[in-house]
């Protein structure tokens, strides 16, 4: 029996793997790839409408979470992870050290996606 293939996407907030990412995402999950995606932050910070009605970080984080479960199952996404690093404060992130650290040493992907978005 062959190996099953397995990809990995390590993006930055939610809607990345919608924006950035998508297309491929959607094509390889299509194709029978086992697909992840592991991201970074909530994207709490990430809030462009009427200042007066910015929910929080907690909450818009709890909805960018829920909207990206939603997109993912859309996308053929098998598992989400949360890396738990705060919206604009991921240059205290190793991404090296996170990669092995999640997944490297389970095995769970041969190879990452790790797409730039500008994001440190």
């Amino acid at each position: 029996m062959a190996d099953i293939l397995k990809l990995m996407a390590v993006l930055a907030h939610p809607d990345d793997e919608s924006l950035g990412a998508g297309g491929v995402l959607a094509k390889y999950t299509a194709e029978g790839i086992e697909t992840f995606l592991v991201t970074a932050t909530r994207g709490e910070r990430g809030w462009f409408g009427d200042e007066r009605e910015y929910p929080g970080l907690e909450a818009l984080g709890q909805i960018r979470e829920a909207e990206l479960h939603a997109a993912a199952e859309v996308l053929g996404i098998r598992s989400v992870d949360f890396l738990g690093y705060l919206d604009g404060e991921l240059d205290k992130a190793h991404p090296a050290e996170v990669y092995y650290r999640r997944h490297h040493r389970s095995g769970q992907s041969r190879l990452p996606l790790l797409p730039g978005s500008g994001s440190p």
